[in-house]
């Protein structure tokens, strides 16, 4: 069978470049090349590959699944939300939005429990994507209840994003990615024919923490263990975003796999990523 080669790319907080930029510069045409210029590098870096995927954080709103549809106008492209899209929006009310703003373009699909069969190359590739979010159990279920506090009191998730009347809180994170997790489940448990891919933002397993940030009482928010349904379903491949800090192991025989670019003055990557699969 031929390889399938998919262009991986997350977290390229658009809008924070755009800011650092214009804060720098106060040419709004020096700003516009450079912003450009990291689309060019995109493009060109994921010229080879069949599918593109972005696991979420390129941009606030609608605004980065409008930014791939545009960079890769020639291959198709398989769009997950980040918490940042999130950002200045109602968590449902969004992703009605990303629907429909994926429903214009020629090329976009947006996923959020949503599962895709592709054909490519003449062979059957199925897609399970969601944002997961986490349950907090990084360190285990007896110090959910700390990890949901310090996030609710540090992380910008919870300050920036409303859910229905009310600011986004922990506990809605947790009734998300509950929810995330028993779709895969289910999803994971039906039988398809080719290659499963799935795709999330947040991390799936506590490898995908930096190991300086593996005991920070914060990682939880970043990451959950899903390694379970790894051992038991054995997807060939499991990409995500949100730590920002790449990797490439193996759990069982599922290979995780992230490339993050991280925010302008971490630059943990640039242009994409291709896997054969």
């Amino acid at each position: 069978m031929p390889d399938i080669h998919i262009a991986l790319l997350s977290d390229l907080h658009l809008d924070v470049r755009r800011r650092v930029l214009q804060r720098s510069n106060s040419d709004a045409a020096a700003c516009a090349a450079s912003m450009a210029q990291l689309a060019d590098e995109a493009r060109e870096t994921a010229a080879s590959a069949d599918l593109v995927v972005v696991p979420g954080d390129i941009d606030v709103g609608t605004a980065g699944l409008e930014w791939a549809a545009a960079t890769f106008p020639r291959q198709p492209v398989l769009y997950i939300a980040g918490n940042h899209e999130f950002y200045r929006y109602e968590h449902g009310s969004l992703i009605g939005q990303l629907r429909e703003a994926a429903a214009a373009t020629d090329n976009v699909r947006f996923l959020e429990h949503d599962e895709i069969e592709l054909t490519l190359k003449g062979r059957q590739v199925r897609v399970l994507g969601c944002t997961a979010w986490t349950d907090y159990q990084l360190y285990g279920a007896g110090v959910a209840d700390e990890a949901m506090r310090r996030a609710e009191e540090l992380m910008y998730d919870h300050k920036r994003i409303t859910f229905g009347d009310s600011l986004f809180r922990p506990q809605d994170a947790l009734q998300l990615h509950t929810r995330a997790a028993a779709w895969l489940q289910a999803r994971l448990s039906a039988r398809a024919s080719g290659t499963t891919i799935v795709v999330t933002h947040h991390a799936p397993t506590p490898d995908s923490i930096e190991p300086r940030f593996r005991n920070d009482s914060l990682s939880p928010a970043f990451a959950s263990d899903l390694s379970a349904l790894m051992h038991r379903h054995a997807p060939p491949l499991w990409l995500h975003g949100h730590t920002h800090y790449n990797v490439d192991y193996a759990v069982g025989a599922t290979r995780v796999v992230s490339h993050q670019w991280g925010y302008p003055n971490e630059d943990v990557a640039r242009g994409a990523r291709v896997i054969a699969v």
